[in-house]
């Protein structure tokens, strides 16, 4: 089966991982062709806009702010799972299907985005917005200082631009 993906990206997430995660989405679904617009979302879920019976649909990714809010609590920005759902969801939509002849999108359970990561490639987002969002009186190194491993691998993944080196050292020593 060749699959036909036209993929809009108005966001700064990576083009070419988006096309590998919607592929991979299309390909689960038997779908052929269909043409795909990726926004900002308005809230910190992902979320999604299907066409009726047209091979066109809608996904809504996290922009600067919420990925600040996502890595003051620790979190990843995009919630692979639930964006897997949203896409299914949306493509039954396409396919003609309405809510009433559909399962809930949250009971569907993807296993096909397992493994696959999609890359910001944005401006870095300021440690000042993570504590912001945060709401922490601490000094922005207090949330990179953290001993949490998984804290400090995704502060690493966000803030640091691809190909260069941490623009602070936070105290105890280079992340």
């Amino acid at each position: 089966m060749r699959l036909d993906l036209t993929l809009v990206n108005k966001t700064a997430w990576s083009s070419r991982d988006l096309r590998r995660f919607l592929l991979a989405g299309m390909r689960a679904r038997g779908v052929e062709e269909r043409t795909v617009i990726i926004t900002y979302g308005k809230w910190d879920a992902h979320h999604g806009l299907g066409w009726y019976r047209y091979p066109q649909l809608q996904l809504s990714l996290p922009g600067p702010a919420a990925i600040a809010r996502a890595l003051a609590k620790g979190e990843e920005p995009i919630r692979y799972l639930e964006l897997a759902q949203v896409l299914e969801h949306e493509i039954d939509h396409t396919l003609g299907l309405g809510h009433r002849e559909m399962i809930d999108w949250w009971k569907l359970r993807p296993t096909w985005h397992e493994g696959i990561t999609i890359e910001w490639e944005g401006e870095p987002v300021a440690i000042s917005d993570i504590v912001r969002a945060a709401e922490l009186p601490a000094p922005p190194t207090a949330v990179a200082s953290s001993r949490s491993p998984r804290r400090r691998r995704l502060v690493r993944r966000y803030f640091t631009p691809p190909g260069a080196r941490p623009r602070f050292t936070p105290p105890g020593g280079p992340l």
